[in-house]
């Protein structure tokens, strides 16, 4: 049972992981959702010290998001379509992370463990942060 497990935990990353390949970005690269998200720095990368995890944000307009690279994002496309219905195998969150992160087009935000539990808890639940605005707002001055 656990091998099966196992097995099937592999299958369901390799599907997700699909968002980072060449032939995945080369395809969406040029779609405008991905143009728009890369060239208004919508990415944060959250640099913390202890953690062996890169988490990252999407500050979108009006909701925002949480991404673990070629892993996982909390948009309700990714929750419903990729992980509940299995429509699609990623979503463009995740292509335009990758694109961002090899073309260096994002924002970087120092953040202690403290504060980036605060961020993550206030996009899972109400799918924004003030508090995240707040800090970049700060790091501005």
């Amino acid at each position: 049972m656990t091998v099966q497990l196992r097995n099937l935990e592999k299958a369901e990353y390799l599907r997700v992981a699909r968002a980072c390949s060449e032939d995945v970005i080369k395809q969406f690269s040029k779609h405008n959702k991905v143009i728009e998200a890369i060239t208004s720095k919508r990415f944060i990368k959250f640099k913390t010290n202890n953690l062996a995890t890169e988490y990252w944000g999407y500050l979108g307009k009006e909701r925002d998001y949480i991404l673990i690279p070629c892993l996982y994002c909390s948009c309700p496309d990714f929750i419903i379509n990729v992980l509940s219905k299995r429509i699609r195998d990623f979503c463009y969150h995740l292509v335009a992370l990758e694109i961002a992160r090899e073309k260096h087009m994002y924002r970087e935000l120092s953040i202690n463990e403290r504060d980036l539990i605060i961020v993550i808890f206030e996009i899972i639940t109400r799918s924004f942060s003030p508090y995240l605005r707040k800090l970049i707002y700060r790091t501005c001055k």
